[in-house]
This record gives C-alpha cells, structure tokens and sequence, in this order.
C-alpha cells in the first residue's frame, strides 16, 4: 500500500508503474471511481497486490490481509465460468457477454 498526500501524487506514480507495466490499483477519492472503491479496498491486503492511495480514499475501510475472502471467491467464479464458457465453442456471444460486464 503506497500513501500519497493528493490525488495528482497518486496519478504520477500510476503512470510511472503503467509505463513500467507493474499491475495496480489506485483509490484517490474520485467520484467517478467510487463505485469500484470498495473491492479496490478489499483486495489492497492481498500479497503482491500494490495500491496507490489518497490519504482520504477508502477512509473508514479496513484492509483484510490476505484479501476479502467474498470478493476474491466472486473473481474466482468469474473465472471459472469463463474458461468453460470458452470451453464451449458454442458460447462465444454469452463469453463476450460475460467480458463486456467484467470490464464494465
């Protein structure tokens, strides 16, 4: 977890990490973002996870070593259903579907 004072602070170092392409997270109190604040949060304690934070982001939210539980079952599932949707020559439309509502 990398603690920045403003959200240009965490911006920058976004960006330094995108170039170099170390996968991340940022939190920086954006209200646009704050739908997916939450699982950002969730999965800011899991080993090797980096997340960039605002000192205001996330307030009030515990970080769980390890990972929320529920919400890494939930991309665990995700996965899961996608690989035997691609298993499924038939299924192409439900799989990009599926990766359509993932993105999103």
């Amino acid at each position: 977890l990398i603690g920045t004072t403003s959200v240009e602070a965490s911006e920058a170092l976004a960006s330094l990490l995108r170039e170099l392409e170390v996968p991340h997270q940022v939190l920086n109190a954006r209200p646009e973002l704050a739908e997916n604040e939450s699982e950002i949060v969730a999965q800011a304690g899991r080993r090797y996870a980096i997340t960039i934070a605002t000192n205001m982001a996330g307030r009030g939210t515990d970080i769980i070593l390890g990972g929320n539980p529920v919400i890494l079952a939930k991309y665990y599932l995700w996965d899961v259903l996608l690989q035997g949707l691609k298993n499924n020559k038939n299924a192409s439309k439900e799989i990009q579907t599926l990766e359509e509502r993932e993105i999103n």
